[in-house]
């Protein structure tokens, strides 16, 4: 028997039918699932964070090789200044239209937006001393760390609510809410 008739004898059968509509509506619930991960601030406070500090984590081993690792991590010094001096001149500019400076946004590009752009360039000093091999940009990446590590935390323990909660929900209130477009949050 060929693959080709056994893929038709397959697709033939009841079972397989639903078992193919039963696989897209868990895809279905997956993507509902992760759109209201994704709206809840605290889980996206928290993804952010994550993602910050693996790319932190990536810079500092970098930047342990000479050359190379300077790149990385002069790279987010540098952005880290733009960063701030780009956010005071934001916040200048709102104060003086007479604004609300409180609604101006700090830029989500800088990696280290918890730690001062005095440690994050004062810390450059030792790549000098080092000749390059000394990883400065871990010391940039522990503090910022201290202040990442609650937020991804909290985003694990509401990943956890979200995803518990959906196994609470039975089948029959699920179609019912979805007949009635009704989210059960």
């Amino acid at each position: 028997m060929s693959e080709r008739d056994t893929a038709a004898m397959l697709a033939s059968k009841p079972e397989t039918a639903g078992t193919e509509l039963s696989a897209m509506e868990r895809l279905r619930e997956a993507n509902e699932q992760l759109k209201r991960l994704l709206d809840d601030p605290i889980f996206r406070t928290g993804a952010e964070a994550t993602a910050r500090t693996a790319i932190n984590a990536m810079i500092a081993v970098a930047d342990m090789f000479p050359i190379v690792g300077g790149i990385g991590s002069f790279a987010a010094d540098a952005t880290k200044v733009w960063a701030h001096y780009k956010y005071r001149f934001d916040r200048a500019r709102v104060i003086k239209a007479g604004g609300d400076p409180s609604k101006v946004k700090y830029s989500k590009i800088d990696l280290t937006p918890d730690v001062s752009v005095a440690l994050a360039v004062g810390t450059e000093v030792f790549e000098v001393i080092g000749a390059g091999a000394v990883s400065t940009h871990a010391i940039e990446t522990v503090a910022q760390i201290r202040h990442d590590l609650p937020r991804i935390k909290k985003a694990f323990a509401r990943f956890r609510e979200v995803v518990a909660y959906k196994a609470d929900i039975s089948a029959e209130e699920m179609e019912a809410a979805m007949v009635f477009d009704v989210n059960l949050e």
